[in-house]
């Protein structure tokens, strides 16, 4: 139970506080997704890749706002590395909610541009895992990446023929069993609501 709350005491301090101008805006950006989740929630929305996609997007930027790079990060604002990420996630994203379609047509054969994107998102997602969680899971998801990708040089009963790029990016980034597959769906459709009810209950003073 003391680690359990050492740890959350080491988050908070690791997070940016923001004030002023820049604190509405990312206050707004946040008031995103509940709004966000009500629309869907409300009209629906077919095409489900967006939904994931976009949820993704919001996610992401918020992540690499709220978690700075590292310890001389500014405290108050995101850096230039900062941005530099934000732009990949947004730019990685929206690749997905304007070409999915035709991604699922050639998901056999990947153009550079879907490799491209796919991987940048690929290390954005584990450089979110380090900020918010520590060296051990992503350093844990790169290994079994670059397992999958030089399993010939593995040694005996750990060898196997290998996987190229392409269909690495496709299994993470284009298709619907990485990113947008079922653990970001059960957000979208379960999670994030229960969190805004409960955050909901909170504020009124129902909790």
């Amino acid at each position: 139970m003391e680690t359990k709350k050492s740890q959350e005491l080491e988050l908070g301090k690791s997070l940016r506080e923001f004030k002023g101008v820049f604190g509405h805006v990312v206050a707004l950006v946040t008031l995103l997704i509940p709004l966000l989740m009500f629309y869907w929630t409300v009209f629906g929305i077919s095409d489900v890749m967006v939904q994931r996609a976009t949820y993704l997007m919001i996610t992401l930027a918020l992540c690499f706002i709220v978690f700075p790079f590292g310890k001389g990060s500014p405290k108050r604002r995101p850096s230039v590395v900062d941005w530099i990420l934000i732009a990949g996630a947004v730019a990685g994203s929206l690749y997905i909610v304007f070409n999915y379609k035709e991604l699922i047509i050639r998901l056999s054969a990947l153009n550079r541009w879907d490799v491209f994107f796919g991987s940048i998102m690929i290390l954005l997602g584990l450089e979110v895992g380090r900020r918010g969680l520590g060296y051990m899971l992503p350093a844990l998801g790169a290994f079994f990446i670059l397992y999958a990708f030089f399993g010939p040089y593995f040694p005996g009963l750990l060898g196997h023929r290998g996987f190229s790029i392409q269909v690495i990016v496709t299994q993470i980034y284009c298709a619907m069993e990485g990113y947008y597959g079922m653990a970001t769906a059960f957000m979208v459709k379960y999670v994030v609501m229960f969190i805004i009810f409960g955050a909901f209950l909170e504020r009124s003073g129902a909790g």
